[in-house]
């Protein structure tokens, strides 16, 4: 992250960054536009590819993307894009109810608190856990704060195949 910036200041300069130099890649999603901004070809495409496998192979992550489907754009003509900016800000993050995730590279690959030891952050795990923000407004609330890895994030991974359920924030 730039000194003196704010995590979404630095998330908004990539943004606009990847506008200017052509850094998006996009798909439909059921309805869902998604947008990626940012970072590398190949990790535009990885974040795609992991989008359409949470929003459409599990029946949570359709759930996540139903939300998704009824948010409009601000002139009301087609559904608000959800957004994924690739940026080194010092962690991954979204706001409830919001439509951009800020996902930091570096999140990915790291190790989280797992059932069995080894358990690595995938796309797929990062997105699950963000779109439980985004789309359904779920917090990090409850009990060790894992209201919304309980509720969003583990049952779809594993709807996904992904058994080793994250244990711990």
């Amino acid at each position: 992250m730039r000194a003196g910036r704010s995590p979404d200041e630095e998330r908004n300069a990539v943004r606009n960054d990847a506008i200017k130099g052509g850094q998006i890649s996009s798909r439909m999603v059921g309805k869902v536009p998604v947008e990626v901004y940012g970072g590398t070809a190949q990790e535009r495409a990885d974040t795609l590819d992991a989008a359409s496998r949470v929003l459409t192979a599990s029946g949570q992550g359709a759930s996540d993307r139903a939300a998704l489907e009824v948010r409009m754009d601000p002139s009301g003509s087609r559904v608000a894009a959800l957004q994924v900016v690739i940026a080194d800000v010092g962690g991954t993050y979204s706001y409830r109810g919001g439509q951009i995730i800020t996902l930091d590279e570096g999140d990915v690959g790291a190790a989280y608190p797992s059932a069995t030891p080894g358990g690595t952050y995938s796309y797929e795990r990062i997105l699950a856990h963000e779109l439980g923000h985004l789309a359904m407004g779920y917090q990090d609330g409850g009990p060790g704060r894992m209201f919304n890895v309980t509720t969003n994030e583990n049952p779809i991974m594993r709807q996904l195949g992904d058994t080793n359920d994250r244990i711990a924030y």
